[in-house]
Protein backbone atom coordinates (compact mmCIF):
# COMPACT_ATOMS: atom_id res chain seq x y z
CA UNK A 1 0.00 0.00 0.00
CA UNK A 2 1.27 3.50 -0.72
CA UNK A 3 0.56 4.87 2.77
CA UNK A 4 -1.26 4.63 6.07
CA UNK A 5 -4.57 5.94 4.75
CA UNK A 6 -4.63 3.30 2.02
CA UNK A 7 -3.76 0.50 4.46
CA UNK A 8 -6.49 1.45 6.89
CA UNK A 9 -9.09 2.07 4.19
CA UNK A 10 -8.36 -1.38 2.80
CA UNK A 11 -8.50 -3.02 6.24
CA UNK A 12 -11.76 -1.23 7.04
CA UNK A 13 -13.36 -2.86 3.97
CA UNK A 14 -12.08 -6.39 4.68
CA UNK A 15 -13.63 -8.17 7.66
CA UNK A 16 -10.52 -10.40 7.84
CA UNK A 17 -8.01 -7.60 7.18
CA UNK A 18 -5.34 -6.49 9.61
CA UNK A 19 -2.93 -3.60 9.32
CA UNK A 20 -1.05 -0.91 11.18
CA UNK A 21 -1.27 2.83 10.69
CA UNK A 22 -1.44 6.22 12.32
CA UNK A 23 -4.23 7.03 14.77
CA UNK A 24 -5.59 9.85 12.62
CA UNK A 25 -6.42 7.41 9.83
CA UNK A 26 -8.24 4.83 11.95
CA UNK A 27 -11.86 5.83 11.33
CA UNK A 28 -13.85 2.81 10.22
CA UNK A 29 -11.27 0.26 11.31
CA UNK A 30 -11.51 -1.83 14.47
CA UNK A 31 -8.73 -1.08 16.93
CA UNK A 32 -7.36 -4.14 18.69
CA UNK A 33 -5.47 -4.70 21.90
CA UNK A 34 -1.81 -5.66 21.51
CA UNK A 35 0.56 -7.52 23.83
CA UNK A 36 4.21 -6.58 24.21
CA UNK A 37 5.01 -10.27 24.72
CA UNK A 38 3.26 -13.50 25.72
CA UNK A 39 3.30 -12.66 29.44
CA UNK A 40 2.05 -9.08 29.07
CA UNK A 41 -1.56 -7.93 29.21
CA UNK A 42 -3.27 -6.87 25.97
CA UNK A 43 -3.40 -3.06 25.80
CA UNK A 44 -5.97 -0.93 23.95
CA UNK A 45 -4.53 1.89 21.77
CA UNK A 46 -5.95 4.87 23.66
CA UNK A 47 -4.48 8.33 24.13
CA UNK A 48 -3.66 7.46 27.74
CA UNK A 49 -1.91 4.16 26.95
CA UNK A 50 0.03 5.60 24.02
CA UNK A 51 1.21 8.68 25.95
CA UNK A 52 2.19 6.60 28.99
CA UNK A 53 4.12 4.11 26.85
CA UNK A 54 1.91 1.20 27.95
CA UNK A 55 0.71 0.54 24.39
CA UNK A 56 3.65 -1.29 22.79
CA UNK A 57 3.35 0.05 19.22
CA UNK A 58 3.76 3.79 18.75
CA UNK A 59 6.09 6.36 17.27
CA UNK A 60 6.65 10.07 17.40
CA UNK A 61 6.31 12.47 14.48
CA UNK A 62 9.39 14.69 14.50
CA UNK A 63 9.97 18.24 13.28
CA UNK A 64 13.57 18.90 12.26
CA UNK A 65 14.82 22.47 12.25
CA UNK A 66 17.96 24.36 11.37
CA UNK A 67 18.53 26.00 14.78
CA UNK A 68 19.82 29.17 13.09
CA UNK A 69 16.27 29.64 11.73
CA UNK A 70 14.54 29.11 15.10
CA UNK A 71 13.60 32.76 15.58
CA UNK A 72 10.85 35.19 14.69
CA UNK A 73 7.78 33.68 13.02
CA UNK A 74 9.29 30.19 12.87
CA UNK A 75 9.97 30.17 16.63
CA UNK A 76 6.48 31.53 17.30
CA UNK A 77 4.91 28.83 15.13
CA UNK A 78 6.87 26.03 16.81
CA UNK A 79 5.98 27.42 20.23
CA UNK A 80 2.29 27.47 19.19
CA UNK A 81 2.50 23.87 17.94
CA UNK A 82 3.87 22.75 21.32
CA UNK A 83 1.33 24.81 23.28
CA UNK A 84 -2.10 23.57 24.36
CA UNK A 85 -3.76 25.46 21.47
CA UNK A 86 -1.62 23.77 18.82
CA UNK A 87 -1.94 20.39 20.48
CA UNK A 88 -5.75 20.79 20.45
CA UNK A 89 -5.51 21.00 16.64
CA UNK A 90 -3.32 17.88 16.62
CA UNK A 91 -5.97 16.07 18.66
CA UNK A 92 -8.84 17.40 16.50
CA UNK A 93 -7.15 15.93 13.41
CA UNK A 94 -7.05 12.55 15.14
CA UNK A 95 -3.49 12.25 16.39
CA UNK A 96 -2.48 12.00 20.03
CA UNK A 97 -0.97 15.17 21.54
CA UNK A 98 2.51 15.30 23.04
CA UNK A 99 2.96 14.80 26.75
CA UNK A 100 2.42 17.84 28.98
CA UNK A 101 6.10 17.99 29.96
CA UNK A 102 7.06 18.71 26.32
CA UNK A 103 4.57 21.54 25.85
CA UNK A 104 5.22 25.27 25.96
CA UNK A 105 2.98 28.21 26.77
CA UNK A 106 1.36 30.22 23.96
CA UNK A 107 2.64 33.73 23.37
Amino acid sequence: MPGTAAVLQSVAKDKNGIGYGGAAYGAGAKHIKVKKDDSSPAIDPTEETVLSGAYPISRYLFVYLNTALNKGEIAAFLSWVRADEGQAVVKDIGYFPIQKEFRTTSK
